[in-house]
Formats: C-alpha cells, sequence, structure tokens
C-alpha cells in the first residue's frame, strides 16, 4: 500500500517511522495544498525523513492512502479533498472540529469509492480485551462506564509539536478536551454500542482559568474538563481529561476505563497495562494485557486498514462512528461553556440516499449477502428496500447494526424493538456479533453460559435473538410473543 502523508504538521513524524516498519507499505511522500500556513512544516518532515516532498494532486494521484496528518481545523477538509479524488483515507484525531464538518466528510465518505477510518485506540490490547469480556457476558448488561484520559505535560515539545495546536482554537478548535474527548468518546460507543443523548460538562476554559499553569489561559480554552454523560436506555459515563504538569503514569499519556455491569465490571487500564474483571460472586480475574498501548494500537490500526481494503472490510471506526464522537465533544464543549447546561449531541441533518436510509447502504449490502445469498448493487435504494421487506423477520448479523435497523424502520414500516418484529441497535449487542446477541440475551436472566436459544415466551425488551442458526424454530431477530 503506498501512503501518503497529507500535511506533516501533527504526528507525522511519529508515524513515518511507524509506517517503515509494517511490511507491504511504503511511504510515498508528504505533501500540502499551496495555501498551507504549515508548509514548512511538511517540507521540514520532508527533509528529516528522507521522502518526497510532492504537490498535493500528484501526490493523490499517486497513492492508494492519504494519512491526513494537518492542524486539526484542516482534517475534514484536507480528508474530503482526498475521498473526492477517490483515494482511501485515514484522518488523524480529532476527524472533524464540529458537527458541520464532520458531516460533510460523512457525505464525501458515503459518495467515494474509498474507504474512511480516524486515528483511534480501539485496538489496544486492552480495549480490545474489555470489548471481548462485555461480549461474552460475563459482566451482564453494561450499565455505567466510566474513563479517564490524562496527558503530562508536552507542551514544550516534546509530544506536540507547538503548543497552538492543541491551545489555539483556530488551528485545534479547542482545548484539551477537543484534543482528547475523542479517544474516551469512541470507547464509550464501542463497549457500549449505544449513542450519547445528553451531555453535562464542567471545564476550565474562559471565563474560569484553567487548573494548571500552562498556555491554555491565553487563548482561553480548558486544560481540564469532566463530562457527565446519558446514553440510551438509561446507561450513563463520566469522561475526565486534562493535561497536568506531572504524569500519573510511566508513559505520556495514561488512560483508564472501568464498565459497570449488572453482574460485575470490567477496567481497562492502559498503564498497566492489564484488564481485571470482577464478578457478582466477588471472584477477580487480572491479568496483563499486551505492551505499550499506544504503539500498538496504531500499528493494529495500519494494519487492519490495509486488510479492510484488501478484503472489501468495513473500518472499525467509521464515518458514522466519527460524527457521534465530534457531537459528543461539541455538547460537551457548549455545555462547558453553559456552565454545565444539559446540552443533546447534534444528529446528522442531511442524507445522500434519502427516503430513510439512515447510514451505510455497504453495510446493508454485506447484510443481505449474509443473510439471504444475494447480491445487490451497493447504493441501489429498491433493490435493498426490496430485500428489506422481504427478510424483515431476520436480524442482522454482518455491518452497521445501528444503520440497518433504521433503514428497516424507514423501509419496511417497522418499528425498533419495544416488543416489535425488528431487532433493534441494542444495550449490549453493538455490531450484530453472533456471539454477542446470544449472550446479550441469557445474561438479561442471570444465566452464565451462552445458550443455543434465548428461552421462548420471555421477551428481554432488548433483542431477543440468538438461535444457533440464522432459520430454525425460534427466528432471530423476533421478540418473544407468547406468554
Amino acid at each position: 500500500m503506498r501512503i501518503l502523508i497529507v500535511s506533516g504538521v501533527r504526528h507525522a513524524r511519529d508515524y513515518v517511522p511507524l509506517l517503515r516498519t509494517l511490511p507491504g507499505v511504503e511511504v510515498i511522500g508528504c505533501a500540502d495544498t499551496a495555501d498551507s500556513p504549515f508548509a514548512e512544516d511538511s517540507a521540514a518532515l520532508a527533509a528529516t525523513t528522507g521522502i518526497p516532498l510532492l504537490d498535493l494532486d500528484e501526490g493523490l494521484a499517486s497513492c492508494d492512502i492519504a494519512l491526513v496528518c494537518s492542524e486539526p481545523t484542516r482534517h475534514a477538509d484536507l480528508a474530503v479533498r482526498a475521498l473526492e479524488a477517490g483515494r482511501h483515507v485515514v484522518v488523524d484525531k480529532p476527524a472533524a472540529t464540529d458537527t458541520r464538518a464532520a458531516e460533510r466528510l460523512w457525505d464525501a465518505a458515503d459518495r467515494s469509492p474509498g474507504l474512511l477510518t480516524a486515528v483511534h485506540r480501539l485496538y489496544s490490547p486492552q480495549i480490545a480485551r474489555a470489548r471481548r469480556v462485555v461480549d461474552s457476558g460475563a459482566i451482564g448488561l453494561p450499565l455505567a462506564v466510566d474513563a479517564e484520559w490524562l496527558a503530562a505535560g508536552g507542551l514544550d515539545g516534546s509530544t506536540v509539536e507547538r503548543p497552538e495546536l492543541v491551545c489555539d482554537p483556530a488551528l485545534s478548535g479547542g482545548g484539551e478536551l477537543m484534543n482528547f474527548g475523542w479517544y474516551p468518546a469512541l470507547a464509550i460507543r464501542h463497549l457500549t454500542g449505544l449513542e450519547v443523548e445528553e451531555v453535562v460538562a464542567f471545564g476550565s476554559g474562559a471565563p474560569h482559568g484553567p487548573l494548571f499553569d500552562g498556555p491554555h489561559g491565553a487563548h482561553g480554552v480548558e486544560d481540564a474538563a469532566v463530562l457527565s454523560l446519558r446514553l440510551r436506555n438509561g446507561v450513563v459515563a463520566t469522561v475526565t481529561v486534562a493535561r497536568t504538569p506531572a504524569g500519573v503514569g510511566p508513559a505520556p499519556v495514561s488512560s483508564s476505563l472501568r464498565v459497570l455491569g449488572s453482574h460485575g465490571h470490567v477496567l481497562a487500564d492502559e498503564d498497566a497495562p492489564s484488564v481485571a474483571v470482577r464478578g457478582a460472586d466477588g471472584e477477580r480475574v487480572s491479568r496483563q494485557v499486551g505492551g505499550p498501548a499506544g504503539l500498538t494500537a496504531l500499528r493494529r490500526l495500519f494494519t487492519e486498514f490495509c486488510d479492510d481494503i484488501r478484503y472489501g472490510r468495513t473500518p472499525l471506526v467509521t464515518a458514522a462512528d466519527m460524527y457521534a464522537a465530534v457531537a459528543v465533544v461539541e455538547a460537551g464543549l457548549a455545555s462547558a461553556h453553559l456552565d454545565g447546561t444539559p446540552v443533546t449531541p447534534a444528529a446528522r441533518t442531511a442524507n445522500v440516499y434519502g427516503s430513510g436510509v439512515c447510514g451505510d447502504l455497504d453495510a446493508v449490502a454485506a447484510l443481505v449477502a449474509a443473510v439471504g445469498g444475494l447480491v445487490p448493487v451497493v447504493g441501489d435504494f429498491e433493490a435493498v428496500a426490496a430485500f428489506a421487506t422481504a427478510v424483515a423477520g431476520l436480524a442482522p448479523v454482518v455491518g452497521d447494526l445501528h444503520a440497518v435497523t433504521a433503514f428497516a424502520a424507514a423501509v419496511a414500516g417497522l418499528e425498533p424493538c419495544e416488543g416489535g418484529a425488528w431487532t433493534c441497535a441494542c444495550h449490549a449487542f453493538p455490531y450484530g456479533r453472533r456471539r454477542a446477541v446470544a449472550a446479550a440475551c441469557v445474561r438479561q436472566w442471570g444465566v452464565r453460559r451462552p445458550r443455543r436459544s434465548c428461552r421462548p415466551g420471555r421477551c428481554c425488551g432488548w433483542t431477543c435473538a440468538s438461535g444457533r442458526r440464522l432459520r430454525g424454530r425460534h427466528r432471530p431477530g423476533r421478540c418473544c410473543s407468547s406468554t
């Protein structure tokens, strides 16, 4: 895979050496727009790493993947330009600094033949293991999440190229909440599969002063923030982000995630690094997992994205996930500016396919192929709509469950599972995995081991679907209707 660095401003000096260690990957150069305010950064990166400095159009014509590493406020513009050129795109975090830009990015991804993803930490061994624990049903239904993301210094050039890339809203879009809030927002969505309905936040930005002695105050942005989130189905979460003078762990950034469930909890500590699970019976299991979380997650992100391209898979983080994370951060900033007034995250307003299609038709096409053995034209609304109507009793098993559910509800006239007939984007069944569906059903009743099928006559109110086969005595996707 030929990778072009698009604007070598943020993190590119760390990404290039890593990319060069990956088999089958070639960094072909660095390019930026003619009017870039940081053209010298791209030139310096090219000189330091020995890669060619290219014209942007020339570079996009020659690459397979565009890796956007500009200042955050230009992330979306450059990513859209690369998508419109038909390239696959990885955009640095945060993918956008407001939901308007995130929506443009989503629209461009829907139109482009290229795949889109963004830099995230969901591939860290600790978060990946925590996800498997949640999917297994070991802690029951997730009810609350607590996330911390704390950075130690770094604005002296040791980890941040220049302070204004984090502190100047014209370049960064905000302070540390914009800089780091992206990570926990994605992780909470990944571990619960739920949309955030309300955000309450407090931060140290103007009119308040920064908590610590740093450059944030000069720009009126926060160096620390605390968010309280209300998710669907009554689930709650808290997020703490800050840049402190001294580190709280051995790495420049310390992070932890704790998921509290109905039958236990799991703690993913990226500093240890370890994952600890405690059940309702008091039994505790703690294991060291993986090595350096950041480096491991990045290495796997680039490797998996190359495989996504080769095999036509949907990336772990999609445009929909990016929009949701940006919306949470945007709502947090708005709430903090209003001294903790509750704010509802923005919802996507545009829909390029129209008529009720709420997401990724590639995911719907994958569902069709997996469940119906059919191969419709991706993006063919009529073909997919006809299929959805015909198989309304079947549960989606592949792809973006949220998009498929909304699509089915709109096209087939079905309601999400409130005792109805179509499976919903449920509490503990984020991505349509059969094993996760089984676990979601049986753990509602406190069963330790997943069974082959759910109990007839007992609708759990979430997603009563766990059959070993898609077709059989108890059809997946239908809530139990008998009493």
